[in-house]
């Protein structure tokens, strides 16, 4: 698939989004350049899924002034999710990933992306 640019002017930002596949995967990977916080923002974001749109890693990266974070979250096939090899309750039985810095909603419809 070829690259796509999005823009939401009400967000004041501004997305660069890709979507490529192997034999065993789908990934969905963006930069985002906005204003967060009345802060210049830099989010990178990955998110790998399976061939049936099941959501099995995402990491984010985030730079604002002299702030950096990064987190990593995996998710195995019983939709147990975990941070730092350790299990996020909060999140169990979750299929989809939701940034809100995306002009757009991220997610994997058991039907895969249009």
């Amino acid at each position: 698939m070829s690259p796509i640019l999005w823009e939401n002017k009400s967000r004041h930002s501004v997305e660069y989004f890709n979507l490529s596949a192997t034999d065993i995967t789908h990934v969905l990977e963006g930069w985002v350049i906005l204003l967060l916080r009345r802060m210049p923002t830099r989010v990178h974001y990955r998110i790998e899924c399976d061939l049936q749109w099941r959501t099995r890693a995402v990491s984010s990266e985030q730079e604002c002034s002299r702030d950096a974070r990064s987190l990593t979250l995996t998710v195995d096939e019983n939709q147990v999710w975990r941070q730092d090899n350790k299990p996020i309750s909060l999140a169990a039985g979750l299929f989809d990933v939701d940034l809100e810095i995306t002009p757009r909603r991220i997610c994997c419809p058991s039907g895969g992306l249009p």
